[in-house]
């Protein structure tokens, strides 16, 4: 690739857990060595040395997506993840009551500068994009967030056997009903809209996350494959790895590879991790124990319990770990239990690795219906699973079938080259 003839200062906007963060930090730091001056903007204060130690500007931003907040109130944590109505609560408790702010401190960050990128959480992106006439790259992992009349929204395994174009009119018109929905909840953001001097009404969700000048989307197109109704300033660039893939695994957990056959490997993604992970792992463990599978718990930014602990240690079998590189671990597992994060799906099945999917909320359904339609490996469903169908879905993905369908999309998928792809695009789109 051609070095970038001129410096250009770039803003990433990125906010979230970890699935949603890394990828912006790998994407920064590619710019960084590319010459240019990055800022990275986030309210995940967690990540602020990991951002300084690749040599990036930190920028903090208030964060809205804090653990101690949804920890604060159970019944308010509980209903963001397993309601139908997460979606409203997640805007009226988490992003309108900060979206003042939340302008004020993205546009001051911006000044000067000469691109923007941002993901799709960050929903003051648009409205500093409108006002400064910034350019602006929307960054997209999440595939069900284009809204494609093609994408089975909300999904439903049954749906499938439907055919595509009653599929579509259902999807139509299901946007149309979030469409007003989402109108009525954002009243505060048309007003913000109004008091900016912005001209036109936009809906807050449908119009506003993605850019209209460059939107890249940071998945395989094996996976989710180009839609119809994309627009042509929509590009595919393939997954953008953690920046931890040459991390090293533990010594204690290369020693327990070392000593048997593949384990199933168990992980719950940033979110799915904080918020539910422990009551996971215990579950786990009880029909690990039952059936004498041999297993590792990454547990990541878990907070684990001393219970949690306790109970691991009694059995042999099952080792316990907390950030591990899912590049180095996954070509280990015979499977990969996960919650269905883009990202985890991407790392498993670069492995090869089939998977099980007990989903969280938002898009992680969608997602373990993608990698059952592809018989790569299974979904229990967008509800909280039983221990009993739980034990059966363990069972079933150790087939062979399922490993066979991931190696064979693994060969496809190693094609890709995320990072480079997208840096292809930005400095394209900065020489216009």
């Amino acid at each position: 690739m051609v070095r970038f003839i001129l410096m250009a200062r770039i803003v990433v906007n990125a906010t979230g857990f970890s699935g949603n963060f890394y990828p912006f930090l790998t994407l920064a730091k590619a710019l960084r060595q590319r010459g240019h001056a990055v800022t990275v903007a986030t309210g995940s204060h967690y990540y602020k040395e990991q951002i300084e130690n690749e040599g990036l500007e930190f920028y903090p931003l208030s964060e809205f997506l804090l653990p101690s907040k949804f920890d604060a109130d159970p019944n308010l944590k509980n209903k963001i993840l397993y309601s139908k109505g997460n979606l409203k609560l997640l805007l009226k408790y988490r992003v309108l009551p900060n979206l003042q702010n939340s302008f004020e401190e993205l546009n001051a960050v911006c000044s000067g500068a000469d691109l923007l990128i941002s993901g799709v959480l960050p929903f003051a992106a648009s409205l500093v994009h409108e006002k400064r006439k910034i350019k602006w790259i929307s960054f997209c992992i999440h595939p069900p967030l284009f809204f494609s009349k093609d994408e089975i929204w909300p999904p439903k395994l049954w749906m499938a056997k439907i055919p595509l174009q009653f599929r579509r009119v259902f999807t139509l018109l299901s946007h149309v009903i979030l469409r007003k929905q989402v109108d009525h909840w954002s009243k505060d953001w048309h007003q913000l809209r109004k008091n900016l001097g912005l001209i036109g009404t936009k809906n807050m969700l449908l119009d506003s996350i993605h850019s209209p000048m460059l939107q890249l989307a940071a998945f395989s197109k094996f996976i989710w494959p180009r839609q119809s109704d994309w627009p042509d300033h929509r590009k595919h660039v393939g997954f953008i790895r953690s920046p931890f893939v040459e991390m090293d695994l533990s010594t204690e957990l290369k020693a327990f590879l070392a000593a048997g056959e593949s384990p199933f490997v168990f992980t719950m993604g940033g979110a799915a991790s904080i918020f539910f992970g422990n009551q996971f792992f215990n579950m786990c463990l009880t029909i690990i124990q039952k059936q004498q599978i041999r297993a590792v718990f990454c547990c990541g930014e878990m907070e684990v319990t001393q219970e949690l602990r306790e109970r691991v240690d009694k059995v042999p079998w099952v080792i316990l770990t907390g950030k591990e590189p899912f590049s180095k671990l996954f070509p280990y597992a015979r499977a990969v239990i996960q919650h269905g994060g883009v990202g985890t799906i991407g790392e498993a099945i670069i492995a090869g690795s089939p998977m099980l999917i007990v989903p969280g909320n938002a898009e992680n359904p969608s997602n373990g219906l993608r990698i059952s339609f592809l018989k790569c490996g299974v979904c229990s469903g967008s509800k909280p699973i039983s221990p009993r169908i739980f034990e059966k879905l363990l069972l079933k993905i150790n087939q062979k079938q399922f490993r066979d369908s991931a190696q064979l999309l693994s060969a496809k998928v190693r094609t890709e080259n995320g990072v480079e792809d997208s840096i292809f695009l930005i400095e394209e789109h900065l020489r216009k």
